[in-house]
């Protein structure tokens, strides 16, 4: 079979919602994951499944196997949704362009939404507010600017993926609250190769602006607003809500992606201050574990950005539904899990997230995240991972 695309990430729910999205639009779909038991491997909408070597274990066997399946199949693009994705796509480019299009902006645009310290850098000559922050790589550097911010304070990785013997490991942010914590962290944290940025902890609405850009012109512009995460800070969004985009934030989003020159794709992220000032957190250029509330508010940001990649025609997208919630509900029970004693700080509170959790599916008629009447077995096999897990079991998802 001729195949039309590649999605990687099966395992995530972001990889199976774009192959849902172009699996309905008519494409032939082949998906890779990195465990043969991923549940988004059994979707209806897949033509050819692969499973690839964990990239945390042997990044460089995870690119051969990955250019060798590209070689074989020569799709029109590939689309990520993860770091280690994006990774072995955006610095292999050539050997990668040989046999498809990478899903990505440029080659210097991507390095700068990658590295933390320049996007703030960028940030910082427009005039867009970001958190007090510090780079340091050694433990010396980082007990000083701890001490410096202050704590509680947030660390977190310059670039999310690194280098680890022969494989790498994705870096989430994190919370310290005492000055021992701290060093204990900065002792596996703070590495020369692998700079860690010492951030003020902003704790107030976290709001995304996601943008569609083509050849510098905006073509999409939606918001929503994370009402939970997991893990608790800066984790993936567990109920999002899409609203009217906020006028000071979609203004320091479009001259940020601008500035960088970003084209395709993109999420800006940015948390609000004890004063209501939104400060920047990231930008994010690959298909984002939130796209499926896009999806389902009318913009279809996988088929945009395939289009793109392959120089197709991009379909244009009608104003987004406003109002629409989208639950990740395995999210949901690690959070309530996380209210018994079990998540990382800041530890949620099981009283109010269970009423949350009711508001918001009972109330409001939020969507189950993954769930289609017509493909019902990835969301099924989602779950069951999540209660394995919560009841300690090993598993991948």
């Amino acid at each position: 079979m001729e195949i039309d695309a590649l999605v990687l990430d099966l395992d995530t729910r972001a990889g199976l919602c774009a192959a849902r999205s172009l699996g309905r639009a008519g494409f032939a779909v082949a998906v890779a994951a990195r465990d043969g038991e991923a549940s988004g491997l059994t979707s209806r909408y897949v033509s050819r499944r692969v499973v690839l070597p964990d990239p945390a274990v042997d990044f460089g066997e995870h690119v051969r196997a990955l250019l060798a399946e590209l070689a074989s199949q020569r799709p029109d693009a590939a689309i990520a949704s993860i770091d280690s994705s994006v990774e072995a796509l955006h610095t292999n480019r050539e050997a990668v362009g040989r046999f498809t299009a990478p899903a990505l902006g440029s080659f210097e645009a991507v390095e700068i939404a990658l590295n933390k310290e320049r996007t703030i850098e960028i940030a910082r000559s427009l005039a867009i507010p970001v958190p007090q922050s510090t780079s340091v790589s050694s433990l010396a550097e980082f007990d000083t600017a701890v001490a410096e911010i202050g704590l509680p304070c947030v660390l977190k990785p310059e670039r999310s993926w690194r280098s680890s013997g022969a494989g790498g490991e994705r870096l989430s942010p994190i919370i310290v609250s005492d000055a021992d914590e701290a060093h204990r962290m900065g002792v596996d944290l703070a590495r020369a190769d692998a700079p860690v940025l010492v951030q003020e902890l902003a704790v107030g609405d976290r709001e995304t602006i996601k943008l569609f850009r083509d050849r510098g012109r905006t073509l999409v512009r939606m918001a929503m607003l994370v009402d939970r995460a997991w893990p608790p800070l800066g984790g993936s969004s567990v109920m999002r809500r899409t609203v009217t985009p906020p006028a000071d934030v979609l203004g320091h989003a479009e001259r940020l992606v601008a500035e960088v020159g970003l084209d395709g794709y993109s999420e800006v992220e940015f948390r609000r201050d004890a004063s209501g000032r939104p400060l920047l957190m990231e930008i994010n250029p690959r298909i984002s574990q939130s796209v499926e509330v896009a999806v389902r508010a009318g913009i279809d940001f996988p088929r945009m950005q395939f289009e793109w990649a392959r120089g197709g025609t991009i379909p244009t997208p009608p104003s987004p539904v406003l109002g629409l919630r989208v639950g990740w509900l395995a999210g949901d029970l690690r959070l309530l899990m996380g209210g018994l004693g079990a998540a990382p700080p800041p530890q949620p509170r099981f009283s109010p997230t269970i009423r949350a959790i009711a508001s918001d599916y009972l109330l409001h008629g939020a969507r189950v995240e993954g769930f289609d009447v017509h493909d019902p077995k990835p969301v099924v096999g989602s779950i069951g991972f999540a209660l394995r897990r919560l009841v300690g079991r090993d598993g991948q998802s």
